[in-house]
């Protein structure tokens, strides 16, 4: 019998990593033999969200139009009869917890974290009552979100809003509470997860994935350099959602500062922040020195990581998938010093850390510019265990763990 996942998820309406997952894992049990559906409770999947086109997924159809009628919800699943329930984030997690009463049988569901609510400086929701002795921890031991957080809730926050917050925190700490597992990207945001929900360390697994196992035999199809006349220039790469909590308009100022004539800042992504970064280049007439490249089309993609000569995120988050596949290509990268590695990535001699400050992010720049291009063997092994493939076998062996799928899956 070929076992069935359902992977839940209603936030389909950009391309961002939390999508790249569900895609990528809906490719890979379908590859292997798994019928895999993905379910949106109704919600449209936006053609952006398909990155364009590029993915072709299974859907569980749905004729559901309010994602809040849980009795619907729990009647479409009950058709398709799944073996495990993947709930891409918190709110499906919810949204299952109030249909589960209603399955014809026991199901188990895993949920997907895939970032901490502290990334966001703007998320009251991490101020709830619920969560306020682990806040407190948490926030006390790591700086960054010192700098970035503050450590009471800003006082123009409004009384609707902070209300809703809380009922909101109350159904994400029980949906989270009621999973069987629970799936995070690195060890600092499972101990924030165990934390905040006050859940038994062996419930949560902290393991990721960012690109194809093919990366490692990438072969450029154009030299962009070229076609973009900036052939011989020392390039600075930066690739993401132009947000505020991406951190691009630090990334502009520390480059400022940079005592060279031969570097370039290209600027991939599209977001709210663009215009401000783009008059923060004016402000700072760099106008020649940095480039915003926009949307940059999935085909395309590589060449531009292929041919920097460094990559840059800043984003105040533990993980990033445009990091790991820069890294995976043997680029030299500097990130903020809040993104964990494992142990050989951490002794590299590409990887350089910043704290999130323009001076510290100039000196990180400066020795990224001076250094050689030096990958260490351990260092590309343990690279492979970030491949999609190695990473959603992993998540098929835990769930394998609680005898939910039939024993030919291995």
């Amino acid at each position: 019998m070929i076992c069935k996942i359902l992977w839940f998820s209603i936030g389909v309406n950009q391309a961002g990593g939390a999508e790249r997952v569900f895609l990528e894992g809906l490719s890979y049990f379908s590859k292997i033999g798994v019928d895999a559906r993905l379910y949106t409770a109704g919600v449209r999947i936006s053609e952006e969200c398909l990155y364009k086109g590029k993915y072709k997924v299974n859907t569980l159809n749905s004729k559901t139009s309010n994602f809040y009628n849980f009795f619907k919800i729990a009647f479409e699943i009950n058709q398709f009869s799944p073996d495990v329930i993947l709930a891409n984030s918190r709110n499906e997690a919810v949204l299952l917890m109030f249909a589960k009463p209603f399955f014809k049988r026991k199901i188990k569901i895993f949920t997907f974290i895939h970032g901490s609510f502290f990334q966001y400086e703007d998320d009251i929701e991490k101020y709830a009552i619920v969560y306020k002795k682990a806040f407190l921890k948490i926030w006390q031991n790591d700086p960054i979100y010192q700098m970035y957080i503050s450590k009471n809730r800003p006082k123009g926050s409004q009384v609707v809003e902070i209300i809703k917050k809380e009922i909101i925190a109350v159904f994400h700490y029980f949906a989270v509470r009621q999973s069987s597992g629970i799936f995070v990207l690195t060890e600092k945001t499972r101990k924030e997860v165990i934390l905040l929900n006050n859940i038994p360390p062996s419930k949560v697994f902290a393991i990721a994935g960012a690109f194809s196992k093919n990366i490692f035999s990438f072969k450029p199809k154009q030299d962009f350099t070229s076609t973009k006349n900036i052939f011989g220039n020392k390039i600075i790469f930066s690739l993401g959602r132009l947000a505020t909590k991406k951190k691009v308009d630090l990334v502009i100022k520390a480059f400022s500062k940079i005592k060279t004539d031969d570097a370039l800042l290209l600027i991939g992504g599209v977001g709210p922040e663009e215009e401000n970064l783009r008059n923060l280049v004016k402000k700072l007439k760099l106008e020649k020195k940095v480039q915003f490249l926009g949307f940059i089309k999935e085909e395309d993609l590589l060449d531009y990581y292929y041919h920097c000569n460094i990559f840059v995120n800043m984003d105040i988050a533990d993980y990033d998938i445009t990091t790991m596949t820069a890294l995976a290509l043997s680029k030299k990268a500097v990130v903020s010093s809040q993104h964990i590695f494992e142990t050989e990535l951490e002794k590299s001699k590409i990887l350089f850390k910043a704290f999130p400050e323009e001076n510290s992010l100039k000196t990180a720049f400066e020795k990224a510019l001076e250094s050689r291009n030096i990958f260490d063997k351990s260092a590309v092994s343990v690279m492979k265990k970030y491949s999609w493939d190695a990473y959603f076998l992993s998540i098929l062996k835990i769930i394998e763990e609680f005898k939910l799928l039939p024993p030919h899956i291995k």
